[in-house]
């Protein structure tokens, strides 16, 4: 057990769990009406609860609480390391999304969002797509998610994340290219 969480003050961890539940639910419906300001006082709320904590943690003395938060969340990590990452991931995307912008458009497909495709067609679609790139079965899964996602904590255990929508093939077919970051994992 990390040490640190035996720092936190019962009621924080109350007023965290709360918010946590709050906010997902806060977030689904926001992103669904695509409406931020419905969610932006949850997020100041959670930022706010974010800097409690630290200071619980760290004390009196304070120090540094973004470093706390990142350590928290990615441990060993520390802000300036996170620094060097993102300007790096920076130099090379930004020259990449002005050759995006500046690409022609492409036409879409009609046929891809036309509506009318079974979700229980869909999934069974983007499992053989995973499995033509490679994704191995016995190393990962792959569910369903408001926000899809591919992360684990091992190339031998890939968790892939998508969403189905019975108007679209888009969004599943999308997702299942993110999964690219563990089928070769």
């Amino acid at each position: 057990m990390n040490v640190k969480v035996t720092l936190i003050p019962k009621e924080l961890a109350k007023r965290d769990a709360e918010l946590g539940s709050r906010g997902y639910h806060t977030w689904a419906k926001a992103r669904e009406a695509n409406d931020f300001a419905s969610f932006a006082p949850v997020l100041a709320e959670l930022v706010q609860l974010r800097i409690d904590e630290a200071k619980a943690v760290l004390g009196p003395d304070g120090g540094d609480a973004y470093a706390y938060q990142v350590d928290k969340f990615e441990r060993g990590t520390t802000p300036q390391r996170l620094d060097e990452i993102l300007t790096e991931v920076r130099e090379g995307l930004v020259p990449l999304i002005a050759r995006v912008k500046a690409a022609k458009k492409l036409e879409q497909n009609p046929a891809l969002t036309a509506g009318g495709f079974d979700v229980q067609k869909q999934e069974k679609a983007v499992r053989e797509i995973a499995s033509s790139m490679g994704f191995s079965w016995d190393c990962g899964r792959m569910d369903v998610s408001l926000h899809p996602f591919c992360g684990g904590s091992h190339p031998s255990d890939v968790r892939i994340t998508t969403r189905y929508k019975e108007d679209t093939f888009l969004d599943s077919v999308s997702a299942e290219w993110r999964l690219q970051c563990g089928a070769g994992s």
